[in-house]
């Protein structure tokens, strides 16, 4: 990822650091677009979605199953996040078809609707799941998982 010379305290600091720069992406596609920048739109989406598509699977191969075995009492928020990823995935393809197409106005509603659901999505990651799991951990099991989510392609 692009963090090699960054270190994360705990799971909450580097994936809340992951979800700004999947942001920063969103919003530099955005202006490529208001620019009539078809080229750098797409360069930029197709960042975005890379970086998009690897954190929910770092959460899906790494998160989510500690998680359910650390905590289930919060089972059903990883359920419902899961869930979740299942429309990002379909938001993300309808988005690049707009895009490819040259149909700025639907990719436009397209990633204003998928905004929507990544921030109450992000939200309940960063101020309920995220926080539960690095409290079920110890400061150095934090560290540890928060590297390697860091040190993951």
């Amino acid at each position: 990822m692009d963090a090699p010379h960054t270190h994360f305290h705990n799971i909450t600091e580097y994936l809340a650091w992951d979800h700004d720069g999947q942001e920063d992406e969103l919003f530099e596609t955005r202006d490529a677009i208001d620019r009539s920048d078809l080229i750098t739109a797409l360069a930029r989406f197709e960042t975005y979605q890379r970086k998009l598509i690897r954190h929910m699977r770092l959460e899906e191969t790494i998160l989510f199953p500690l998680i359910e075995s650390l905590a289930p009492a919060i089972s059903t928020a990883v359920t419902e996040m899961r869930h979740e990823h299942g429309h990002v995935r379909q938001a993300l393809l309808a988005m690049r078809r707009a895009l490819l197409a040259g149909a700025l106005d639907t990719f436009r509603q397209a990633s204003e609707d998928l905004e929507l659901v990544l921030l109450a999505h992000e939200a309940r990651e960063e101020r309920f799941v995220y926080p539960v799991l690095d409290r079920c951990l110890s400061p150095e099991q934090r560290a540890d998982v928060a590297a390697r989510l860091a040190r993951e392609p």
